[in-house]
């Protein structure tokens, strides 16, 4: 009985890939976080606090497209949605740098456009928890937001932004 050379080559091909196949650590993941701001301009001043909720897609075990609402927990209540990319630097330590550049669409009080470029890094808590799925981030960060006011855009450092993931 002899074999015919095309499932020959088609079985060598899927040898010779099972060496460094691998799949990917996850796929997605959801967050919740509080970020405390500091608005540089117009005046310089402690921004409101903002509680996000984030959501996650892993293009690849590196790159992740990113989405995320922002809600203003005093004075204005300012919503706002933020879509873009996620790189992380190290994905083969407990402790994972990234960075992130976003688009930002405001809703609220008033329909305005900007970005946001953070860096940070996330733990995973399964040294504590047990739990795999489970990683505490921080990030800081600059965004800017241009107004049609003239008060003139508005420039804001996050100062700090800690918050919970649950990846998939």
């Amino acid at each position: 009985m002899s074999i015919p050379w095309k499932n020959l080559i088609c079985l060598s091909v899927l040898l010779c890939g099972l060496g460094s196949a691998h799949g990917m650590d996850r796929y997605s993941y959801m967050g919740v976080s509080l970020g405390v701001p500091m608005d540089l301009d117009p005046s310089v001043e402690r921004g409101n606090l903002t509680y996000g909720l984030d959501a996650a897609y892993f293009l690849s075990e590196d790159w992740a497209a990113v989405m995320g609402w922002g809600f203003g927990l005093e004075d204005d209540h300012k919503i706002d949605l933020a879509l873009g990319m996620q790189g992380f630097l190290e994905m083969k330590t407990w402790v994972r740098p990234y960075l992130a550049g976003k688009f930002l669409y405001v809703l609220q009080p008033e329909k305005d456009l900007g970005w946001r470029l953070s860096a940070g890094a996330e733990w995973n808590l399964r040294v504590l928890t047990g739990l795999d799925n489970l990683q505490v981030f921080t990030e800081t960060g600059v965004s800017q937001i241009l107004t049609n006011t003239t008060n003139g855009d508005e420039l804001t450092l996050e100062i700090f932004r800690l918050g919970l993931s649950w990846s998939y």
